[in-house]
């Protein structure tokens, strides 16, 4: 995952012009729940995680790109 949304992930600020917009909320909600998953609490998996953390932190960052406003 791009460090610049692994950030905003885990410290969103409104006031620093961090999404706050409802795709941005659920993804974020998904992304602290890929963080409690077992996996991150073991040692052989710690890099990595387990194949379904790999696969939602791919799916998030795919779709907060997607889903990302583009500036005019």
């Amino acid at each position: 995952m791009k460090l610049e949304i692994e950030r905003q992930m885990e410290n969103c600020s409104a006031a620093n012009g961090d999404r706050i917009d409802p795709v941005a909320q659920a993804l974020r909600r998904l992304y602290l729940r890929v963080q409690l998953c077992p996996c991150q609490f073991d040692a052989r998996w710690k890099e990595t995680g387990c194949v379904q953390c790999q696969g939602d932190k791919e799916m998030i960052e795919e779709a907060w790109s997607v889903s990302e406003p583009h500036a005019n």
